[in-house]
C-alpha cells in the first residue's frame, strides 16, 4: 500500500467514525451518549490554563517525584543486592514476597502510616514503582 493510501486512510477512519458519532447523536440530548459539540465544550471548559495549574501541574509534580525517588532508590538498592552475594541471599526472601504484592494492596498500609495528604500520594508512586525499578535492577547486575 501507498504512503499516499495509508495517510488517506489515517485521516480518514477518525473523519468518518466522528461524523457518524455527530450524525447518530444530533438530536439525542443522553447524557451518555452526548453529542461532538457536548464533549468540545466540557473539554473547553475543563482544560484551561486556570484549571491545569489547579488539577493537572500538581498531579505531574507528585508523580515525577514518586518516580524520580524510586529510581533513585531501586536502582541504588538494587545495584547493591545484585553485587554483594550476602545481601542477595539475606533480602531474597523479602525481595520475593513483595514481588507477589501488587502495589494497590499497599495503598490502605501507606494512608494508615502517611495519612491523607501530598505525601501519601509521593509513597504510592514510589512504592508503585519501586518494585519494578529495584526488582530488574538486581536480576540485571546479577546477570
Amino acid at each position: 500500500m501507498s504512503i499516499i493510501r495509508r495517510g488517506i486512510f489515517l485521516v480518514a477512519l477518525p473523519l468518518v467514525l466522528v461524523v457518524l458519532w455527530w450524525l447518530a447523536t444530533r438530536h439525542d440530548t443522553s447524557f451518555y451518549w452526548p453529542s461532538p459539540h457536548r464533549v468540545w465544550d466540557a473539554f473547553v471548559q475543563t482544560w484551561t490554563p486556570a484549571e491545569i495549574r489547579h488539577d493537572v501541574l500538581p498531579s505531574v509534580v507528585r508523580f515525577v517525584l514518586g518516580f524520580l525517588l524510586a529510581t533513585v532508590v531501586g536502582i541504588g538498592l538494587g545495584v547493591a543486592i545484585g553485587c554483594y552475594r550476602g545481601l542477595r541471599e539475606a533480602m531474597e526472601p523479602v525481595l520475593e514476597f513483595l514481588r507477589a504484592v501488587p502495589p494497590p494492596v499497599m495503598i490502605p498500609v501507606i494512608i494508615l502510616f502517611a495519612g491523607i495528604g501530598d505525601g501519601m500520594k509521593v509513597l504510592v508512586i514510589f512504592f508503585g514503582c519501586l518494585w519494578p525499578v529495584l526488582l530488574n535492577t538486581v536480576e540485571g547486575v546479577r546477570a
